[in-house]
């Protein structure tokens, strides 16, 4: 048993760097990275300022506000519950592609009803379900490029991280100087990019295979 194990972690050590050293590109780092920020701001962004919004913009009553907010958070919650039970039968690739194109349905409906509550509700419930599991599918399909060692994990969480606090106060200074109408045009952008910056680390990835 002792010989079997320490011939898997030299495996495993060896071949990390090797794997490493000859196909780690930056593009698929940069890529995972960047949407890495996309969803942490997302998740910051939509779910800090949906309130704000839907009280000056659309001038909702607290109470309201306060369900749809409710809403949103429960429908992410559900999601994280569920998302294990969807990657028995669903790949990494095909879960994230969902993900990210109802986030863009999402955003996309937000700008053409951006004074629509029923739209909102929708809106709300479908925009939580799918961002919720993104950042672990994002850090489920990097694996299955490169391996995971530490320098990679680091990577994936700053870019989160910074996503959290740096979209949130983009919105912010939006808000005081354009308006309400700021928030789904930054929503918007950011499942774009998360979109796009799925498609890149698609692409890197699979060139690294080949």
């Amino acid at each position: 048993a002792a010989p079997g194990g320490q011939g898997q972690l030299e495996v495993g050590s060896e071949g990390g760097a090797a794997k490493d050293g000859e196909g780690r590109w930056p593009l698929i780092f940069l890529a995972a990275a960047f949407m890495a920020f996309q969803v942490g701001g997302l998740e910051m962004g939509f779910g800090g300022f949906q309130y704000t919004y839907l009280v000056e913009h659309q001038h909702v009553s607290s109470a309201t506000a306060m369900n749809i907010n409710a809403a949103f958070w429960g429908s992410y919650t559900a999601s994280r519950a569920t998302a294990s039970l969807g990657s028995i039968y669903l790949s990494s690739e095909s879960m994230m592609a969902c993900c990210c194109a109802t986030c863009v349905l999402c955003s996309t409906a937000l700008m053409v009803w951006p004074s629509s509550t029923p739209a909102f509700w929708a809106i709300a419930l479908s925009f939580g379900f799918a961002q919720a599991p993104m950042y672990a599918l994002g850090v489920s399909l990097c694996q299955s490029f490169v391996s995971m060692d530490g320098r990679a994990m680091f990577t994936l969480v700053v870019g989160a991280s910074i996503g959290k606090f740096t979209i949130p106060i983009a919105i912010t200074s939006l808000f005081d100087f354009v308006g309400p109408f700021s928030f789904p045009v930054a929503i918007f952008f950011s499942t774009t990019g998360c979109g796009f910056f799925f498609v890149a680390l698609m692409v890197g990835g699979r060139r690294r295979r080949r």
